[in-house]
């Protein structure tokens, strides 16, 4: 068995620290930037003719939107599903600072916004339905 990591592509936190060096006005959940969607269709194109990742037969992401962003060319590219992991998320999960700088944390996006992202996305079993608005 091969295990291929790969990390979201370029999302506006990114972009808003390589341009500021600071985190301040950083979103919760932030989406991709166009670089970082071009990034996550170059890996798509790759994927296609790669010998390597035509033998994937299962994709898993955590259940930020730049994470689902990032997972959908390829899930299209590789004919597959993409299955949500709830407990897969960076250390202190989606926050927000509050006025005295103290992170705060805040719901992700509910099971229909990450599916308009990825049509190929598979939610969570352990979560709330969508048709209950399941969040993370």
């Amino acid at each position: 068995m091969n295990i291929i990591l790969v990390r979201h592509a370029q999302s506006a936190n990114n972009l808003l620290y390589d341009e500021t060096g600071s985190s301040e006005g950083r979103h919760a959940d932030p989406p991709l930037t166009e670089l970082g969607h071009t990034q996550a269709a170059a890996l798509a194109d790759f994927a296609r003719t790669d010998a390597t990742w035509q033998g994937v037969t299962h994709l898993y992401c955590s259940l930020t939107r730049r994470a689902v962003q990032t997972a959908a060319p390829l899930a299209a590219a590789l004919g597959l599903g993409v299955q949500g992991l709830a407990l897969a998320y960076e250390a202190g999960g989606l926050f927000q600072r509050d006025a005295e700088g103290v992170p705060q944390p805040v719901p992700g996006l509910t099971h229909a916004e990450l599916l308009a992202e990825s049509p190929a996305l598979r939610w969570p079993p352990e979560l709330p339905p969508a048709a209950l608005g399941g969040r993370l």
